[in-house]
């Protein structure tokens, strides 16, 4: 059976290192196990990804210019239109005007990294052996852009570039996770959900450890609340297991959080009949 091939997106930093001499190359824009060496002996195989049996250490793996599809109706359900005839023409012609302006403002980019959790400083995570943490942005452009439209008393399309630059982000980082599910994967490891520091009652504040975990932010910082610059960028981390236990940490729990709208939510609210 052939295998799917996993999505794709040019590489500015490509190579895992474990022990010494893991060496990943880049090859029209995609990294082929062909051009994978370890300790000087070529791996067999080719077009498929993959991870060593045992990771002891590895470098970030960066993907740049990485492409993202959005479609205006997913734009006008952002702006809380259910149906393309739910919004008025006169928004309908504005969003059209304006949509591919602010698409080509996307820089979509973003990183991860595999990590021992006792390593990193995140405390509610300490216990849970191996994790990856994740970083995606879509950089400042969109939202200096969405700014000005505000400012220049253009709020409806102001709004609509905003709403692109949130699509986008969560689409980059919907793109590293995929990245992170299919590389651990096929080497039989398990992966949890994403955790993502101000969300699912885990504070804001481990965006310091998360974010100093990186030798290279992408260029994102913070301010002294912990907000990330620019706003249109993500944090999180996922947990990885050979032997399927996911269950190290209570961060997250879906059934003690009473958050009402989340893409992630695996478990409804107070299904957990010891809680009170």
């Amino acid at each position: 059976m052939k295998q799917k091939s996993p999505p794709q997106s040019s590489f500015t930093l490509g190579h895992y290192v474990a022990g010494t001499g893991f060496h990943v190359k880049q090859k029209n824009n995609c990294l082929l196990e062909k051009d994978c060496f370890f300790i000087g002996k070529r791996l067999s195989s080719v077009n498929r990804f993959f991870l060593l049996e045992k990771m002891v250490e590895t470098k970030p793996l960066c993907f740049d210019k990485i492409d993202i599809d959005i479609s205006t109706d997913e734009v006008l359900v952002q702006l809380g239109y259910p149906a393309r005839d739910s919004a008025s023409a006169k928004f309908l012609r504005c969003l059209e005007a304006e949509f591919d302006k602010a698409i080509g403002l996307i820089e979509a980019k973003g990183v991860y990294l595999l990590v021992d959790a006792a390593e990193t400083g995140l405390e509610a995570f300490a216990d849970a052996g191996q994790m990856v943490l994740a970083l995606a942005t879509v950089g400042s452009a969109i939202e200096t852009r969405a700014r000005g439209l505000i400012d220049e008393q253009l709020p409806a399309t102001g709004l609509i570039a905003d709403a692109i630059g949130t699509i986008a982000a969560e689409k980059t980082a919907d793109f590293i996770e995929s990245r992170i599910r299919h590389d651990f994967s096929g080497k039989g490891y398990k992966i949890s959900r994403r955790f993502a520091p101000g969300y699912c009652q885990w504070d804001i504040r481990n965006q310091k450890a998360l974010l100093g975990c990186f030798p290279d932010t992408l260029g994102i910082e913070l301010t002294e609340s912990c907000l990330m610059i620019p706003e249109k960028s993500l944090s999180f981390l996922c947990l990885i297991s050979s032997s399927g236990d996911l269950d190290r940490v209570k961060v997250g729990d879906c059934k003690l959080c009473d958050t009402s709208q989340c893409s992630h939510r695996q478990h409804r609210y107070g299904d957990d009949p010891q809680r009170k």
